[in-house]
């Protein structure tokens, strides 16, 4: 019997919350979008953190799609040196009808340096801007960092096609093709040569990256080049 009166009690208390709870939140959305905003907006810039936090809570209970909101948002995390909860709105304060190539790069470059290589993924997948040398090179690079180097050949290689030549091209290009020799049990000898020639290319264009020297080297004593491996080797020491 008590534990009948216990659920009985849970189960009634539960359907008063969400009574309650769409009510209130029936009536905030009865209200002008635009002034919720604005006054998000507002409660931002006067830093009244505790109150914008609210507000914010409640436009996205109500208004879920609220692209402007999340923007809002985004600005305020960044505000507080939380990156990764400012890109995690930055993510959702784009309209996917509306998003051009131009609009969504900045978050898909902000992605990329702070390593989120999954979400760089996920955006450019959902927007679909294939062709472009840069969509293409942060493709491949994330997915080289993801560990599918096939695909990120393919993607590398558009990007080089397509004119993209910077230092990282050719490091990403260079991990994916003596990653996939090593995994071919060293069957590959052509893609180890690969591997050497985009390596020494993203070293002639960025010879200070600790990252190609070590993979140069790497590749250099694999194919028993030691002479120059041992110039790579005192660089790294020096």
């Amino acid at each position: 019997l008590c534990a009948a009166v216990i659920s009985a009690s849970i189960f009634f208390s539960r359907r008063v919350y969400v009574f309650y709870n769409s009510m209130y939140y029936g009536e905030f959305r009865k209200g002008n979008y635009d002034q919720y905003v604005q006054k998000a907006a507002e409660l931002l810039k006067t830093g009244e953190k505790k109150e914008f936090e609210q507000l914010i809570d409640k436009i996205f209970v109500s208004y879920p799609h609220s692209f402007e909101v999340h923007k809002l948002a985004a600005e305020y995390y960044f505000s507080l040196d939380e990156n990764e909860k400012g890109l995690s709105e930055l993510m959702q304060s784009f309209d996917p009808s509306k998003t051009t190539f131009q609009d969504i790069m900045p978050l898909v470059r902000k992605l990329y340096n702070a390593e989120m290589y999954g979400d760089v993924i996920g955006e450019l997948r959902k927007h679909e801007f294939s062709g472009s040398p840069e969509f293409e090179f942060y493709y491949g690079a994330s997915m080289c960092e993801q560990g599918d180097y096939d695909s990120a050949l393919k993607h590398l290689n558009a990007a080089a096609n397509n004119g993209y030549n910077e230092a990282d091209l050719y490091y990403y290009r260079a991990l994916s093709y003596y990653s996939l020799f090593e995994k071919s049990k060293l069957t590959k000898k052509d893609y180890l040569a690969a591997a050497e020639m985009n390596a020494e290319a993203s070293f002639i264009k960025r010879g200070d990256d600790i990252l190609c020297k070590k993979l140069l080297l790497n590749i250099y004593n694999t194919q028993g080049k030691y002479e120059q491996a041992g110039k790579i080797s005192r660089d790294l020491l020096n």
